[in-house]
């Protein structure tokens, strides 16, 4: 069956997009997978478990609330990211006030 050219492009130079093989509800799901994996390697320095992220999402809770979940915990105090907070808001709090024990 041969392709028919239409008369307002006879050098048959039309070229129809590539389609997206992803939804945008894909996209979407996956932008917000990405989001919570950069939280928890932004709070805790490492990857997070197998399978963690996935209960994240099932559980219904959005960057901010997984955020506060993760901070809420006891073990965060010993975080890399705890200890430069609280580095970051002693040198801020002497800046603006002078030496703070």
């Amino acid at each position: 069956m041969a392709v028919k050219i239409p008369p307002w492009d006879p050098g048959g130079l039309i070229l129809l997009p590539e389609r997206d093989p992803l939804t945008p509800t894909e996209k979407a799901a996956n932008a917000y997978a990405a989001s919570l994996v950069s939280t928890y390697q932004s709070l805790w320095g490492v990857e997070p478990p197998s399978g963690y992220i996935e209960r994240a999402i099932t559980g219904h809770m959005n960057v901010f609330e997984f955020e506060a979940h993760e901070r809420a915990k006891p073990a965060f105090r010993s975080s890399p990211r705890y200890r430069e907070e609280m580095v970051y808001l002693a040198q801020t709090l002497a800046a603006r006030f002078g030496f703070v024990r």
